[in-house]
């Protein structure tokens, strides 16, 4: 897997088109949400990473957890089963620690280039509509 040059990468991060980029080439792409967090943390609930097979965009806690979460999206990318991830207190990972003292929650799922989600996105991106992406680690909406 290609990592790109930190932290210049998650400074220009623009999820939605790499990951859009990536689908409509026909490649899958594992996207990563931060879900939860307790007690402080540099990036808000709801902030993304993408990954496809061999690069990523974004960041979600600043170089405490991308690598981690980057093994769990090719595993995801790979056998297709949703993933969620807990860091800091709580955690069943111990030799990871945030900095902040925080506990964040990150969900980690996969979408196809056949997913039907895909065209949703394109037609909406291409009316300049807004997008809210639901997903329960399996299915998507777009809306």
């Amino acid at each position: 897997m290609f990592y790109p040059d930190w932290p210049m990468f998650g400074v220009r991060e623009d999820v939605t088109q790499f990951a859009l980029s990536h689908l409509t080439a026909g490649a899958p792409i594992a996207p990563a949400t931060l879900i939860h967090t307790e007690g402080g943390g540099p990036r808000p609930t709801g902030t993304q990473m993408a990954f496809s097979d061999d690069n990523m965009t974004g960041f979600l806690s600043g170089g405490c957890v991308e690598a981690d979460v980057a093994l769990h999206a090719r595993a995801a990318l790979l056998d297709g089963k949703p993933r969620r991830l807990i860091y800091g207190h709580g955690s069943l990972i111990g030799d990871i620690r945030l900095q902040c003292g925080a506990s964040i929650s990150i969900a980690v799922g996969w979408v196809l280039p056949s997913d039907p989600i895909v065209d949703d996105l394109v037609k909406m991106m291409a009316t300049r509509q807004d997008v809210v992406l639901i997903s329960d680690g399996t299915t998507r909406t777009a809306g």
